[in-house]
Parts: structure tokens; C-alpha cells; sequence
């Protein structure tokens, strides 16, 4: 799994059931046809709300995390649109690849990744999610070794951001009808959008996606503390993060994000 599965507890979705799944765990769904396999899996992507109970990833709902980036960071959030994993590979397959500047080789053993050249490089769908997925990234260092990373999450929050913004260097520009109904055919297939985002709207946002400069976007991650509870979770800073967010709603510069000590992947 890329995220953790904290819980299903008590949802019904033709059966009842609670289990929870760790990053990398692998489980097996097994029973006869009719039996939920598929419902579950709809319900663990979103697609489909279970009639009674929760399913909780990375400790939150989906419904609780759109209430988090209302409330704890003030944005309000007018629809809601999630892509899988599977989507986001089919998304750089639809564009020919994406361009990702590496530094270093770069692995993880979990996810499958691994891109041995350096400068920019041309991943497909497969190399694209196996690196937006890794979770223990290593880079290869001037003697020869797989040096682990320190900042976790973190540093495949960075990783993921890069990835995103070639993909959107990739797309620039591409407001031709062609383009626009491979973009539509592709969010029909892999995306999940809420039920007040209509056609017109969506081809919209489309548009305006598709003529994005990717030059113009700034970056940046909301400033985190460790958590008083647990050290290894990252909760909001409550003296940096106002002017951060102040600074993303207002469409002012944002302020210098949280220093790594390396770069996995860039944008070329």
C-alpha cells in the first residue's frame, strides 16, 4: 500500500469486516463472486461510500481530510477529484512520459523503483508512480553506497511535487480539441469527482490545467512540527504556518519550505 490503511471497522459493503494494512503490506481478497471484493476495493479508493462504518487511510477519511484543508488551513474546498495510482501512471503514459531532472541514481526496493541515469530523464507510467509511491527512497553517494534518506514523508512530498509539476510541463500548452478529449477520456476512466462538478465545469478546469505555465508555479510545504503525542507524526506549526497559508490564498510569494538535506528528482 502507499498509505497506511488504519482501519475498516465495522463497513458494510455486503459484509462486514475490520483489518488494518501497513505501507507495504500485501493482502490477499479472497470469496466467491457477489461475495464485495470489488465494492471494497471502490470503497478504499473513494469511489464508493460504505453504507454503515469508516474506512480510515493515514488516520483520516476522505471527508476528514477535505475538513482538515478547510479547517486547520482555512482553504475552502469547492469539489473534490481523486486519482489513483493507476490513473496517474496512465496520465504520463498519455502524454509520452515525463522529464525529471535526477541528481543521483535513485532507488526503493519496495515500490520497484530504480533510475540508474542522472540529468533529465524520461520516465513512463510504471517509473512515474513507483516514484511518487517510494516511501524509502535511497540515493547513490559519491562512494558507492545506498544512503537512506532522513526526512520520510517529507522528501516524497517533495519528490511527488516534482513529479507533478513535469507532468504539467508535459501538458502545457495542449489546448487543442484533441487534447482536451484524450484529457476528458482519461478523467472519465481513472478520476472520481464530486457529484456538483458538472461536465462544462470540468472542461473548465481542464483548459485552465492545460495552459498552466510551468515555470510560474511556486511550491511549498506547509510548515510542521512533530506532534506532542507522537514524534513521528507532523502536525501543523501554529506560529509559522498562518503566514504560509496567508501567503497561498492571497497568491503572494511563499515563504522558503522546510530545508532538505538532499534532492531526490527535479523538474528539468
Amino acid at each position: 500500500m502507499a498509505g497506511q490503511l488504519d482501519e475498516i471497522r465495522s463497513a458494510y459493503f455486503g459484509f462486514q469486516d475490520r483489518f488494518k494494512a501497513l505501507p507495504g503490506d500485501l493482502i490477499a481478497l479472497m470469496g466467491p463472486s457477489g461475495a464485495g471484493k470489488t465494492t471494497l476495493l471502490l470503497a478504499l479508493n473513494g469511489y464508493l461510500p460504505p453504507s454503515s462504518g469508516q474506512v480510515r487511510i493515514n488516520g483520516l477519511s476522505a471527508d476528514a481530510q477535505v475538513a482538515v484543508v478547510r479547517d486547520q488551513l482555512g482553504i475552502a474546498v469547492n469539489h473534490v477529484a481523486q486519482i489513483d495510482l493507476d490513473g496517474f501512471g496512465a496520465l504520463v503514459d498519455l502524454v509520452g512520459g515525463v522529464e525529471v531532472a535526477v541528481p543521483a541514481p535513485v532507488r526503493d526496493t519496495h515500490s520497484g523503483l530504480l533510475l540508474a541515469q542522472t540529468g533529465c530523464v524520461r520516465v513512463d507510467g510504471d517509473q512515474a508512480r513507483a516514484l511518487v509511491r517510494a516511501r524509502r527512497l535511497e540515493v547513490l553517494d559519491a562512494s558507492g553506497r545506498w544512503q537512506p534518506g532522513r526526512f520520510g514523508d517529507l522528501e516524497r512530498t517533495a519528490t511527488q511535487r516534482a513529479v507533478l509539476v513535469a507532468a504539467l510541463a508535459d501538458l502545457a500548452g495542449r489546448t487543442d480539441p484533441l487534447s482536451v478529449d484524450r484529457m476528458a477520456g482519461w478523467i472519465r476512466d481513472h478520476v472520481a469527482v464530486d457529484d456538483d462538478l458538472g461536465l462544462g465545469e470540468l472542461t473548465d478546469l481542464i483548459r485552465a490545467a492545460l495552459a498552466v505555465d510551468p515555470a510560474s508555479v511556486e511550491t511549498a510545504i506547509v510548515p510542521v512540527v512533530p506532534a506532542e503525542v507522537d514524534a513521528n507524526r507532523l502536525v501543523v506549526d501554529p506560529a509559522a504556518a498562518p503566514a504560509a497559508i496567508a501567503a497561498f490564498s492571497e497568491g503572494a510569494a511563499l515563504p522558503d519550505g522546510i530545508p532538505l538535506d538532499r534532492v531526490v528528482v527535479d523538474a528539468c
